[in-house]
């Protein structure tokens, strides 16, 4: 069984920006596995507004093969979870690389659906076979189809890079437009979602379940 702890985060901010649609991304992902063609080799186990500091109990509880975070990012390339009081709570990002250093058995993929993830990202894969994390800021919309089409391919029994490539090609079959008048580059957003593994490790040759 193919354990996925899907983490969410979604702080009040205190701005008119509309909040993410976490629960909805959980939705999809969830349909998508339904569909494949391996759904009850894998198990999503959800976990909704996030603390840091729960982190470590989450994976020792869990024991996932794959860790999955939706939420925020700073400009630092920080993730942010919530307090106890549903406010922002943004993560050193070496404290979250030493938490995969120390409790690294069994994960084999971590994907940071989050903007600006790609500097963590980074930090995790001295300890992660694969991590998938975004250069740049990211629309919600495209993040959230990467991230349900590369489970798809996961639960397809397709390779941890064929996967990922599944899941940028879906967004740039995507229209999206943040106003009346202006189109997205979706060619744009998809080169944003980066794939970074450790050393001597092939992506290609890397499946979570054959």
């Amino acid at each position: 069984m193919i354990r996925i702890l899907f983490l969410t985060a979604n702080p009040f901010v205190g701005t008119d920006e509309p909040p993410l649609r976490l629960y909805r991304e959980f939705e999809l992902i969830d349909e998508k596995i339904w569909s494949s063609k391996y759904r009850n080799k894998f198990q999503l186990i959800p976990r909704f507004s996030s603390s840091a500091r729960r982190l470590s109990d989450y994976i020792i509880r869990f024991k996932p093969n794959i860790v999955h975070f939706s939420g925020h990012g700073t400009t630092k390339g920080e993730l942010v979870f919530q307090d106890e009081y549903g406010e922002s709570q943004v993560a050193n990002a070496v404290s979250i690389k030493n938490i995969f250093g120390i409790l690294n058995a069994g994960i084999r993929c971590v994907v940071l659906n989050s903007c600006l993830s790609e500097r963590q990202a980074r930090m995790i894969s001295k300890h992660v076979d694969c991590v998938i994390g975004m250069s740049e800021e990211i629309y919600d919309q495209a993040a959230s189809v990467f991230a349900t089409n590369f489970y798809f391919g996961l639960a397809s029994g397709y390779s941890v890079k064929d996967a990922y490539e599944l899941g940028k090609v879906q967004i740039k079959l995507l229209y999206l437009k943040e106003s009346e008048h202006n189109v997205i580059d979706v060619e744009k957003q998809s080169k944003m979602v980066k794939i970074i593994t450790k050393a001597n490790i092939d992506p290609s040759k890397l499946f979570l379940f054959k």
